[in-house]
């Protein structure tokens, strides 16, 4: 039974942790739209001549890109953990459930344990 308690834990640990991941992606694509947003309503690209325009817009989507490819990196190493975490849940669990097998067999022997030892062990 003590084995149980810190599977629970674990459980909700990582419910915990996962709702922490999707606020923080959440808040990540606020983010990323609202410089999006400010990037589109940028006044100084229309001040500017058309060479610095140019060079602002190749500047930006170079950005842009580097922001996605970056996002897209961190929600497939995000996915992994998860496939990881999920994976050591699953082994935490089925060692506890092989841990109370043993001791439901341990349990129903005649004696309890090594009360089925009839000769002694040694030369």
């Amino acid at each position: 039974m003590r084995h149980i308690r810190p599977t629970v834990l674990d459980i909700t640990s990582h419910v915990t942790h996962y709702k922490q991941m999707v606020k923080e992606l959440q808040e990540e694509v606020g983010r990323l739209k609202h410089k999006i947003s400010d990037d589109r309503e940028c006044p100084e690209a229309a001040e500017g001549g058309a060479e610095a325009t140019q060079h602002n817009v190749e500047k930006l989507r170079a950005i842009k890109n580097e922001l996605l490819e970056n996002f897209r990196e961190q929600m497939f190493l995000r996915n992994k953990l998860i496939d990881i975490d999920s994976n050591i849940l699953a082994l935490s669990m089925e060692l506890e459930r092989q841990s109370l097998v043993v001791s439901e067999w341990e349990a129903e022997r005649p004696g309890g344990r090594g009360a089925t030892r009839t000769t002694p062990r040694g030369p």
